[in-house]
């Protein structure tokens, strides 16, 4: 969904008396307040984060309640989760007094890391600091170009139809705005991130249209199929290969 998008489901969620289902982006970042929650089995950050919006505000008297559930035999977790779900289950069995305490929370990751050597300089970050020995004068350049928290493997789309598509205000400055980072900041709110193929597919298809790439390459691409965004749903495709029929 779009971020104007969001604000509205949150803002009709917040209202709404009565249980809600989503998906595990909800765990970060989002203040929603419910007297229990239920996760399916998941890393213990994941467990966390959840647990963070069970009775988040104070307002039951009582402590809120956390239920970690196995879902049923054809849905396991995503395979990239699948060891981070492994280890939670011992975890949560070993420490089941407090399985949110300070020591629960170093036993997991170090099984999930350390234990198992994860390569976490896959970029050799450290060894070039090193190299520089007590001096300071590191490669910041390189460094900062390669160092990522999380690997971006999406681009942005624009969405350009429907009731979360781009207002008469948003389309005006995207076709005559004169400076890149103003309009980037004004496209947040009618943007969603996808992957890069998806994009390109969907360029090829007709399905959007990349927006004066004399001036700004193909940094901003708008969607014009109002058939591949849901006011309910937001986007999706999920597999490129399936566009032409959602198009057609």
């Amino acid at each position: 969904m779009t971020a104007t998008h969001r604000r509205d489901v949150l803002t009709r969620v917040k209202d709404f008396d009565g249980p809600v289902i989503s998906t595990a982006l909800v765990e970060a970042g989002v203040d929603l307040d419910f007297p229990q929650v239920w996760r399916a089995v998941a890393g213990l950050d994941s467990i966390v984060q959840a647990a963070g919006r069970c009775n988040r505000n104070g307002l039951e008297k009582c402590l809120g309640q956390v239920h970690i559930f196995e879902p049923e035999d054809g849905f396991p977790p995503p395979p990239e989760l699948k060891l981070n779900a492994d280890i939670a289950r011992d975890i949560l069995r070993t420490h089941a007094d407090d399985p949110l305490s300070p020591e629960a929370v170093r036993d997991y990751f170090q099984r999930l890391y350390w234990d198992r050597d994860a390569d976490l300089d896959s970029r050799a970050i450290l060894k070039r600091i090193e190299k520089t020995g007590n001096k300071f004068d590191f490669p910041f350049a390189d460094i900062a170009a390669d160092f990522r928290l999380i690997e971006d493997v999406t681009c942005p789309l624009i969405i350009g139809t429907g009731h979360y598509g781009l207002d008469a205000k948003a389309r005006q400055l995207l076709e005559y705005g004169e400076h890149a980072g103003v309009i980037a900041r004004a496209m947040q709110g009618f943007t969603v991130s996808v992957p890069p193929l998806v994009r390109d597919e969907m360029t090829r298809l007709s399905a959007a249209h990349v927006v004066r790439p004399d001036d700004f390459e193909d940094q901003f691409v708008v969607l014009d199929n109002p058939r591949l965004y849901d006011d309910a749903a937001g986007f999706s495709a999920e597999n490129p290969e399936d566009l032409g029929s959602l198009i057609s």
